[in-house]
C-alpha cells in the first residue's frame, strides 16, 4: 500500500486543490463582438480610473509581485490590448466587488505568452486569493475574430457585421467576369 499511495500508512490525506476542482459551478459566458479596426467602448470611460491589483507579464517572468496600477494608465501604456477589453476588465472588477470580494485580495493576472492561444490578442484572468492561493474566477479575452472566421470556414456563410453610416457613402466596385469566348484555345 505505501508503495502505491507514495505515503507512509496512516499519513493525512491531503487533497490540495481537490475538493475545489470537483465542487459544482454556475457558468456564465459573454462573447462581445467589436469593430476589428476600432476597438474603442462608448462607457470606457466610467472604468477608466478604477484601481486595483494586476499582475503584468513582466513581472510574473522576472519573481516580482502584482502591484496597483489605474486600468487608464494600464491601456496608455499598452498593458492593456485595447478600450473594449480594458472596459470588460474594469466591469469584471466592479461586479466581483460588489458581491463582496476583497479588493485586496483580487487581482487581474495577464496571461503568458506561452499560455495564449494562438488566436488571442490579449488574456486577463480575474484572481482570488484564498486558502488554496490564488484561484482564476473569471477569464477576459481578446479572441480578436477567430470565433467568427472559424464558423464561417466550417459553415461557408460569412458572418460579418455591416455598419449603418449617418450618410450615405458611395463606392466604386470593378468586377471582372470572365466571358466564354475570351480565354484561349486549348492546345490539342
Amino acid at each position: 500500500m505505501a508503495r502505491v499511495t507514495r505515503s507512509r500508512p496512516g499519513g493525512p490525506i491531503s487533497p490540495r486543490q481537490g475538493l475545489l476542482r470537483v465542487r459544482e459551478f454556475t457558468l456564465a459566458e459573454i462573447e462581445h463582438f467589436v469593430d476589428p479596426e476600432d476597438k474603442s467602448h462608448p462607457k470606457y470611460k466610467e472604468v477608466a480610473e478604477l484601481e486595483f491589483l494586476m499582475f503584468l507579464r513582466e513581472e510574473q517572468m522576472s519573481g516580482q509581485s502584482a502591484k496597483r496600477i489605474r486600468l487608464g494608465e494600464a491601456l496608455s501604456k499598452r498593458i492593456v490590448n485595447n478600450e473594449t477589453l480594458g472596459y470588460f476588465i474594469g466591469r469584471v472588477y466592479l461586479f466581483l466587488t460588489r458581491l463582496g470580494i476583497d479588493k485586496d485580495r483580487l487581482r487581474f493576472r495577464q496571461h503568458l505568452a506561452n499560455e495564449m492561444a494562438h488566436y488571442a490578442a490579449d488574456c486577463w484572468d480575474a484572481e482570488i486569493e484564498c486558502s488554496y492561493g490564488s484561484i482564476e474566477c473569471v477569464g477576459i479575452a481578446d479572441r480578436s475574430a477567430y470565433d467568427l472566421h472559424a464558423h464561417s470556414d466550417k459553415s461557408g456563410v460569412p458572418l460579418v457585421a455591416h455598419e449603418k453610416f449617418s450618410e450615405s457613402k458611395e463606392v466604386e466596385k470593378l468586377v471582372i467576369t470572365p466571358g466564354s469566348g475570351i480565354q484561349g484555345e486549348s492546345e490539342e
